[in-house]
């Protein structure tokens, strides 16, 4: 009789045992169900963008990933001493109109995944896109290699440092103007194209 009661002292000590051991996973669980997400969660380092291994600034909006795309706010690329396009944005239609050296005029929508290119010969050709025009906080974002390489650059994704390389193929078309010059020209540009409600060459083309 003595065997057998200090065996069940024994099962009842290791039934405590259990308890305790239980009891305490449950309580390391709960903690640690209750802590903030973002401490789970990897933080991605901004997407930077180069031109010409030259840094480009994104003072409000920067450079953001959807669907796998890299989409960039219009100006800070377009507009850069490196591209010398000019944006016309219209704000009743959603469209952007990107215009180059050769007079070839791009035509995107926001939300549409096909844009088109009204080349100055006269004639027009369908742009596919792998990714919409989008707006971000008030800019509207393109995507970036598929215009990139429309204007004759070529573009390389850095992934290890989350940044965009464009590099120049140097058509003989493109002849980019000094950088003073170019800001005046630009300054002309964005005045006239305010003030008639429509990017210049859209209007001449009519």
């Amino acid at each position: 009789m003595s065997n057998i009661g200090r065996m069940d002292g024994t099962r009842q000590e290791r039934v405590r045992m259990n308890k305790f051991f239980y009891l305490g996973l449950v309580l390391v669980l709960g903690l640690m169900g209750s802590l903030p997400l973002t401490a789970a969660v990897v933080k991605v380092p901004p997407i930077s963008v180069q031109i010409q291994s030259e840094p480009l600034d994104f003072s409000d909006q920067g450079p953001v990933i959807r669907k796998n795309r890299v989409l960039v706010p219009i100006r800070p690329v377009f507009e850069s001493g490196y591209v010398q396009a000019k944006v016309h944005w219209d704000e009743e239609k959603q469209q952007v109109s990107i215009y180059d050296q050769r007079g070839d005029c791009v035509e995107l929508v926001v939300g549409s995944s096909q844009g088109e290119i009204r080349y100055a010969q006269g004639n027009r050709e369908i742009l596919d896109l792998d990714s919409a025009p989008i707006i971000e906080n008030g800019r509207v974002l393109l995507p970036l290699r598929a215009l990139m390489e429309t204007f004759e650059y070529y573009v390389v994704w850095q992934p290890s440092t989350c940044c965009v390389e464009i590099h120049d193929s140097l058509p003989a078309w493109r002849r980019l103007l000094p950088l003073a010059q170019w800001q005046e020209e630009l300054a002309v540009w964005n005045r006239e194209s305010t003030q008639k409600g429509e990017c210049v060459p859209c209007l001449l083309k009519k």
